[in-house]
Order: structure tokens, then C-alpha cells, then sequence
């Protein structure tokens, strides 16, 4: 019988959390994990990825994925797992989460890296130009300016040839 109480908790408890994630909360915050853990599990997986030991970081950057779901950081780092070891077609959809997400100069350039590798310089030239004209917008002249400027010249070269 007590089994049956346990069982039905248990659904009950389940049942809040999938609610508490529909109206949009994160797996972490509707399960009480809180940002400290979280941020433990960035640095375990920045530590491994230093130190070449791609799986760990794969996995601590998929559960921060899971978890925080609205960080485009953690989607960034998984990217990185994926373009270190020159699977740019799997990083790709992750750095777009990213750039959606926040969707900033330096997201853009990142995707568009991805797009270049995957051959996709259409979609790489419109990410950067847009980037590049919210860069100059701002009137800011950063090296992150001066590399999208870069890639472009080097994007518009290419397709002259």
C-alpha cells in the first residue's frame, strides 16, 4: 500500500515540475537546482575542455543545456565541444540556440563560423553584415570588428572567384 502512496507522489511531483517547465521555467529552477550547482558544472566542463577531455565537457555542457536552457552560454560551450573536433554541422543548430537566444556581435560571428565550415557563406555573410552594422551603429571599433570586417573581405573574394 505505501508503495502505492510513493507511486502516486511521485506522479504528483512529476506532474508539478512538467507544469512549472510548460509555463516556461527551467529544468533546473523547477527541480530546485540552484545557480551555484550550475555554475560548478560550467566550470567542470571549461576544465575539461581544457584539458582535451571532450566527452566530460560534452556531458557537463549538455546537462547546463538542459538545465539552463535560456543561457546562451551553455549552448556556446556545447558548440565548442562539437567545432574543436571539426563537427561544425553538429555546433551549427547549437550556436544558432545561442545566437537566438542573445543575440549579439560576438554570437553572430561564432555562428557564422560554423555556417563558413558547413559551407553555408550565404547565411555566414548575412549574420556578419548585420552584425557588422550593429557593430558600427554602436560606433564601436573592436578587434571583434575588425575580424567580422575581415571575414567578410574574405567571404566577398570568395565568391568573386
Amino acid at each position: 500500500m505505501s508503495e502505492g502512496i510513493s507511486s502516486e507522489r511521485r506522479a504528483a511531483d512529476q506532474a508539478a515540475i512538467l507544469a512549472k517547465i510548460s509555463s516556461g521555467v527551467s529544468i533546473s529552477a523547477a527541480c530546485g537546482i540552484d545557480q551555484g550547482f550550475l555554475d560548478l558544472c560550467y566550470a567542470v566542463g571549461s576544465n575539461a575542455y581544457k584539458e582535451k577531455d571532450y566527452t566530460t565537457a560534452y556531458r557537463a555542457f549538455l546537462f547546463l543545456c538542459l538545465h539552463g536552457h535560456n543561457n546562451s552560454d551553455y549552448w556556446t560551450a556545447l558548440a565548442s565541444v562539437f567545432a574543436i573536433q571539426g563537427q561544425a554541422f553538429r555546433a551549427l543548430p547549437l550556436l544558432e540556440t545561442a545566437w537566438q537566444l542573445f543575440p549579439s556581435p560576438e554570437n553572430a560571428y561564432r555562428f557564422a563560423e560554423s555556417c563558413i565550415r558547413c559551407n553555408e557563406k550565404k547565411a555566414a555573410r548575412e549574420l556578419l553584415t548585420a552584425a557588422l552594422e550593429d557593430l558600427d551603429r554602436a560606433k564601436l571599433r573592436t578587434p571583434l570588428r575588425a575580424r567580422i570586417a575581415g571575414v567578410l573581405k574574405s567571404l566577398d573574394d570568395g565568391a568573386g572567384k
